[in-house]
């Protein structure tokens, strides 16, 4: 009867440490996700940035390679 009772017990605890390491990894996951994410709309603003710029110096180039009108 003991047998059984430790190999219930053994289960229950087999079972609560999965769950756990479980979330544990669940909560890992999240975190390595909010990361990337942050990351990501780091690199996004950077290139708009970058895009703002190229697009301000585009159009400076454009002004002076249009011809000149004369009154």
């Amino acid at each position: 009867m003991k047998l059984v009772l430790k190999s219930k017990r053994r289960g229950k605890f087999i079972l609560k440490l999965f769950m756990l390491l479980f979330a544990l990894y669940v909560v890992f996951l999240i975190i390595s996700q909010n990361i990337s994410i942050q990351r990501k709309k780091n690199k996004i603003i950077s290139l708009n940035e970058q895009l703002s710029l190229q697009n301000s110096e585009n159009e400076n180039l454009s002004k002076e390679l249009e011809p000149e009108e004369v009154i």
